[in-house]
């Protein structure tokens, strides 16, 4: 009964904003607010002016024309429209490109069709070394010349050289000295970066790409027309009206939306990887990856834990628990990567997690436990890196062992050495202390293989193995993947607030 009301009072809350959209009065207060702000602007920076908005005319906003004057802080890209438009639009592209000219205009006209619903953020990116002209994009957004400087790059750009960007750049009205000293600097590498790492974390496959308030369009971008954009578009004011319905606030609805789209994404399909060994129950547990579950709890007590990397320990820490590389956050997810050390498949597993850990920032935990086969003939040597590694870590230094171990695996394609090469190597690389090293080695040894024997009781029995959200993946998965299977993870705990009441 409760749901039902709360869905009956979301429509009709729903249903006044649009009545009173349309009253005199709401008009009469729109018009005034609106040519204030535009009287109040003290600054200019020169963007596109906009038709009659069509908007206006429909929601009876009683204005003819919008001009947005805004300021761009260093590392913000250029955007246009009001910053709590209902609309999100992202467009990633490279300037220049022939197959980004099309979305880049669509892009503006849908932003001069609807300016104060419509929010376009552009986001420049870079490809095969060619730094100069998207770092001129980049200058001209940060001397207020970026749509003078794209319109000048769609009708004089010659060529990529910098003498040819220059040229643009002057017809644009851009501060050349500056341009130069934006190259030499590198200045806008960073942005480039982060543009890049964002359309990576939201799944942006192709070059150029574009998102609808964080969702995807179902075909790509290059096949596009104008109706495909409106209708785009229209599905996702909608999307927002039903957010602002359930109590979203304006200011946070693009954030909101974003995030509703990766909690409604369904369980990805998962490939498992190469195993360095086989059990009798290996086809078994690969057979259907992602369903087995783990038969017990993986405790974590007496472990070491590593929050952030460290090569020069000072401290010792006896009430750690896992190695693990992430930092500070709310609840993060965790991923438990179990393999052995000397395994060159184990350098690649941990490789990826720690990719995907820094692709989602603060919201993914990585952690390690040693897993490898006892009976094998190197389990010897596996068993010694593995105590190591656990009391580099009883030390403060167990990621920063386990990172010096698992690339000399990988330089060494896994050959074998002698075990007290592993550990002076180790002592070596990651400057431990030798004494309090080999100290912590003789009063914990057997340490890992009494955790490989726990581990194995839980279901864990080939080695690189993946727990993410309690599911074991044996033979780990691709970064794409482990990006995907963590994303769910964590809108698992998310759903529930897509049903917040108004």
């Amino acid at each position: 009964m409760r749901c039902s009301l709360a869905v009956l009072a979301a429509h009709v809350a729903r249903a006044i904003r649009r009545v009173t959209a349309t009253t005199t009065l709401t008009t009469t207060l729109t018009t005034a607010l609106t040519t204030a702000l535009l009287a109040g602007q003290a600054y200019a920076q020169d963007v596109p002016t906009p038709p009659p908005a069509a908007d206006a005319a429909v929601a009876g906003e009683g204005f003819r024309a919008v001009t947005r004057i805004e300021h761009r802080p260093a590392g913000v890209p250029p955007t246009l429209g009001p910053p709590d438009a209902p609309v999100q639009v992202e467009l990633f592209f490279l300037p220049g490109a022939s197959s980004s000219r099309a979305p880049y205009q669509l892009a503006m006209e849908l932003w001069r069709s609807h300016p104060t619903r419509v929010r376009v953020v552009f986001r420049v990116l870079s490809r095969h070394g060619q730094y100069h002209l998207p770092a001129a994009a980049l200058e001209a957004a940060a001397q207020g010349k970026f749509f003078p400087f794209m319109e000048a790059v769609a009708t004089r750009l010659r060529g990529a050289l910098p003498a040819q960007i220059r040229e643009v750049a002057q017809a644009a009205e851009l501060d050349v000295e500056r341009l130069d000293a934006a190259w030499n600097d590198n200045r806008h590498v960073a942005d480039l970066d982060a543009n890049e790492l964002r359309r990576t974390r939201l799944r942006a496959r192709q070059i150029p790409d574009v998102l609808f308030s964080g969702k995807l369009t179902s075909r790509p971008v290059t096949l596009l027309g104008g109706n495909d954009f409106e209708s785009a578009y229209r599905e996702a004011y909608e999307r927002a009206q039903d957010a602002l319905d359930r109590g979203v606030a304006p200011g946070d609805l693009a954030a909101w939306l974003e995030r509703a789209v990766q909690a409604e994404r369904a369980q990805p399909t998962v490939s498992l990887g190469p195993t360095d060994d086989r059990s009798e129950d290996d086809d078994a547990v690969r057979s259907e990856p992602g369903t087995t579950l783990l038969l017990a709890p993986i405790t974590s007590a007496g472990l070491p834990v590593l929050r952030e990397p460290r090569l020069a320990p000072t401290a010792q820490r006896p009430d750690a628990t896992w190695p693990s590389q992430s930092s500070p956050d709310r609840r993060p997810a965790p991923v438990l990567v179990a393999c052995n050390p000397l395994s060159v498949l184990c350098y690649r597993q941990l490789q990826i997690a720690s990719a995907t850990a820094g692709l989602l920032e603060h919201r993914v935990r990585v952690l390690w436990a040693p897993l490898f086969d006892p009976r094998a003939r190197d389990a010897i040597n596996a068993a010694r890196a593995s105590d190591a590694i656990l009391c580099a870590e009883v030390l403060g230094g167990g990621w920063a062992a386990l990172d010096i171990l698992t690339a000399q695996t990988n330089r060494r394609r896994g050959r074998i050495i002698e075990p007290e090469r592993i550990i002076d190597d180790l002592i070596a690389e990651a400057d431990l202390d030798g004494p309090r090293l080999a100290a912590c080695l003789a009063a914990r040894a057997g340490e890992s293989v009494r955790r490989v024997e726990e581990l194995r009781s839980a279901g864990l029995s080939v080695t690189p193995t993946v727990v993410v959200g309690g599911r074991m993946y044996p033979g780990g998965v691709s970064p794409g993947t482990l990006q995907a299977l963590v994303e769910h993870e964590l809108a698992e705990g998310w759903l529930g607030q897509l049903s917040v009441e108004p």
